[in-house]
Parts: C-alpha cells; structure tokens; sequence
C-alpha cells in the first residue's frame, strides 16, 4: 500500500482539514505540501509513524490498487479517520 503524506502550511481555526461541516480548517489540497509518499503494509499509522515525525494536522492519504482507500489526520492525541466533502478533489 502507499500513503502519501501532506502538512498544513499553517494551522487556523482547527487542525482538522476543511469540510462540508467544519469551515475552520486549511483547505485540502490547497493549502497543505506534500511532505514524504511512503510504502506501507498493513499496519498502516504504525509503519508510518516509525517512518517519519508527525505533526499536528498532518493527512495521511492510503491508495490501494483502486485508488484512494482511506484518509487520516493527525491529531492531537492519535491518528483520526477523515472523511472529504463534495469540495475536495485529488491532488494526483
């Protein structure tokens, strides 16, 4: 599995990416870098963590053979399953 990761380029209002429900975070893609795309295997937060130094607000994007499979944010305590409104697109 691959996971490309993305940072905020700045935080506001919340570290949570921007949704139909919450308006307060950083708009995906637009306002995030790609930071490192990593091959992963099934423990995919774990693998990743040991790979690279997460920080606040981070998205972590899984693509299997179908394309994108899952989305999590990096919060404050843990790793967060997203989910992106109809005003998301893909950046690939």
């Amino acid at each position: 599995m691959k996971a490309v990761v993305y940072r905020p380029v700045e935080l506001h209002g919340s570290w949570r990416p921007r949704s139909l429900g919450d308006m307060r975070g950083p708009r995906f893609p637009e306002a995030y870098s790609e930071l490192v795309t990593l091959d992963i295997g099934e423990d995919v937060l774990e693998e990743a963590s040991e790979q690279y130094d997460s920080a606040l607000g981070d998205v972590i994007l899984l693509f299997d053979e179908d394309g994108i499979a899952n989305a999590f944010a990096a919060g404050p305590y843990n790793w967060e399953r997203i989910a992106f409104g109809s005003e998301w697109k893909s950046p690939l």
